[in-house]
């Protein structure tokens, strides 16, 4: 017998990466918002991870069946009007995987599905995602040899990605440009319930700002962290769990108001050749006043001629990068004591 849901419209929030996705998460994981008139269910959970997962091509049969019979049986006893379900890794699935999920496993939502996702413009994207992989992974290359290897590698093209889950979705899809002045009350918090709402006033209950932006000597402490870390044979899994952790107590401590890591000018040429073409396409396919087109002529402004190396030993005092050293040691005796 099929169960008839509560709610009426089920959204699914893609990501994309560095796109305020964790502040998205957590304002809607606490509740911490309101809109007359409109409500929406979130899970008890941050985020939809593990169901994401289920979705790779090498994950298990029984894994996604299990992520979605939990995902029905939580959708049957919501009452509002839209339930939500969000994380990033749904961006690593191709859209007919995930329509043939929701058919598969939640026929009643077959048809009732909306797709929202935030597209971040390439330069903006390129620089975030270097800090991201110096703080999650302890990469070793600097920012140049970043750049040239993304861009070698295609990475961060976005139109074909974004026009195939239009094809499947159609006009349930809906891409917004992740730019303060393009967003909602200039929140991307607030734009994606205005997106998912459709209408009423957005207020958001202020919290902790979520996933910021590591200052130079903190990407250098990370990275130095990092390198011990892995040099000791902690997992990737376990190097990523700490150094979030780490980078989120680091950006509220009292260093938090160093300098920042900007993209260098001697890059912005490369980048604007590399990536010109396809931001002219995404705008022309998605947006209005060429947005994208717009951010990556004006990369040069927020770019910088300084050296902003991240090396610790440029950074860091000798006393810094040894007490660095034996805490990044004791963690790893704690962790080999606990194996």
């Amino acid at each position: 017998m099929t169960n008839i849901p509560h709610s009426k419209t089920l959204i699914f929030h893609i990501g994309d990466p560095k796109t305020g996705s964790s502040s998205i998460q957590q304002t809607l994981f606490d509740g911490n918002w309101s809109c007359p008139g409109h409500d929406l269910a979130y899970p008890d959970r941050l985020n939809a991870i593990p169901l994401a997962k289920s979705l790779y091509a090498d994950a298990p049969a029984p894994q996604r069946q299990h992520q979605f019979a939990e995902t029905a049986d939580w959708l049957r006893q919501q009452q509002e009007k839209t339930a939500v379900l969000s994380a990033e890794h749904f961006a690593f699935v191709t859209p007919e995987t995930l329509k043939d999920a929701v058919e598969q496993y939640l026929p009643d939502y077959a048809g009732r599905v909306r797709v929202i996702a935030y597209v971040r413009p390439h330069a903006a994207r390129m620089l975030s995602t270097y800090a991201q992989r110096v703080k999650t992974r302890g990469l070793q290359q600097d920012i140049s040899a970043f750049c040239k290897a993304q861009i070698r590698q295609e990475k961060f093209i976005y139109t074909p990605r974004f026009t195939a889950w239009r094809k499947v979705f159609g006009d349930d899809f809906t891409l917004r440009p992740f730019l303060r002045d393009a967003l909602y009350q200039g929140d991307v918090v607030a734009d994606f319930l205005h997106t998912a709402l459709g209408s009423g006033p957005i207020t958001i209950n202020a919290g902790p700002q979520v996933n910021e932006s590591p200052t130079l000597d903190h990407l250098a402490s990370l990275q130095l962290i990092q390198k011990v870390l892995r040099q000791a044979g902690l997992t990737r899994e376990l190097r990523h769990a700490l150094c979030i952790n780490l980078a989120d107590r680091l950006a509220r401590g009292p260093s938090a108001a160093g300098p920042r890591l900007k993209m260098p000018q001697s890059l912005i040429p490369l980048l604007q050749n590399a990536y010109q073409e396809d931001a002219a396409a995404l705008d022309a396919a998605f947006f209005e006043d060429a947005p994208m087109t717009k951010a990556l002529a004006a990369a040069a402004e927020s770019a910088t001629h300084t050296d902003q190396s991240i090396a610790a030993d440029s950074r860091l005092s000798p006393a810094q990068r040894q007490g660095l050293r034996q805490i990044s040691n004791r963690i790893t005796q704690l962790q080999q004591l606990s194996a």
